[in-house]
């Protein structure tokens, strides 16, 4: 947000200042519930792959050295792996259109990201 009114305050003719006070004004006071929205979904995938990895490990202790067992549990993790990925660049996104344009909420930001 401090860049983006930088940019948009500077002309050919006089330097722009950055506002950093705005910016911390609009994440903790408008943007706080977006920044924990962000935050849950990044929580929700560690908890998936915390139990899939518990789970997998208790299969293989239960199946000794069985392959398709163990396909299984690589064709997850790396499915796991994917999912974490795919949700950190849509959260890295929705942030970065967030403090851009400043008046939409995670969803809406998210949305407007992955159509940019």
């Amino acid at each position: 947000m401090s860049c983006a009114t930088y940019y948009f305050n500077s002309d050919a003719n006089t330097e722009g200042q950055a506002d950093v006070s705005k910016a911390f004004r609009l994440a903790y006071l408008n943007h706080l519930g977006s920044i924990a929205m962000g935050a849950f979904i990044i929580a929700l995938v560690q908890l998936a792959k915390i139990i899939f990895v518990y789970a997998a490990k208790a299969a293989a202790k239960a199946g000794g050295d069985n392959q398709v067992t163990e396909m299984i549990v690589k064709c997850g993790m790396c499915y796991l792996n994917y999912l974490e990925r795919v949700c950190n660049y849509i959260n890295k996104s929705a942030f970065a259109f967030m403090a851009v344009s400043g008046k939409d909420g995670f969803c809406l930001s998210a949305w407007n990201a992955f159509l940019l």
